[in-house]
C-alpha cells in the first residue's frame, strides 16, 4: 500500500465515528428531501419546478462543516470523489486495496491545495443528499472492507 493510502487509511481510522456522523446527517437531509422536494425525484416531470428545494438539514450540515478542520474536509473530499468513482463504477476497485489508493492520491492532491474550508463545505453539499449519501456510504463500506 502507498504512502498516501496509508495516511488516507490512518486519517480515516481516527476520524472514522465523525464520517459516520455526516453520513447520518446526510441520510436525515434525504429523508428531508423526500418529505418537503419530493418534486426533485419525479422523473415524469417535463419542466423545472419553481421550488427552490431547500434543505435546512443540508444547509446545518454545511455551516458545520465550514467550522471543521481542513484535514477532515480533505479527507471527506477525497472520500466524496471516490465515492463518486465507485458507486458510478467509473473505475477498478476490484482489488480491495485499489481505492484506498485512489483516495490516498486524492487526498494528497487535496492538502496541496489551498483551498479554503468553507469552499469545501460548500462542495461538499451542494450536490442532492441523495447523491452525496451514496458516494459517502460507499466509500465508508469500500474503508470498512480494509
Amino acid at each position: 500500500m502507498s504512502a498516501a493510502a496509508q495516511e488516507l487509511c490512518l486519517l480515516y481510522d481516527l476520524r472514522r465515528r465523525e464520517v459516520i456522523e455526516v453520513a447520518e446527517r446526510l441520510s436525515k437531509a434525504l429523508d428531508e428531501d423526500h418529505r418537503v422536494n419530493a418534486d426533485m425525484f419525479d422523473i415524469t416531470r417535463v419542466t423545472f419546478s419553481s421550488n427552490r428545494h431547500a434543505n435546512t438539514v443540508m444547509r446545518a450540515l454545511e455551516a458545520d462543516l465550514e467550522k471543521a478542520d481542513l484535514p477532515f474536509l480533505h479527507l471527506l473530499t477525497a472520500l466524496y470523489r471516490i465515492g463518486m468513482e465507485a458507486s458510478q463504477h467509473l473505475g477498478d476497485f476490484a482489488d480491495k486495496t485499489a481505492f484506498a489508493a485512489a483516495a490516498g492520491e486524492e487526498l494528497d492532491a487535496l492538502t496541496r491545495q489551498s483551498t479554503p474550508a468553507y469552499v469545501l463545505a460548500h462542495t461538499l453539499t451542494e450536490i442532492k443528499a441523495e447523491h452525496a449519501l451514496t458516494r459517502l456510504v460507499t466509500a465508508i463500506q469500500y474503508m470498512e472492507r480494509l
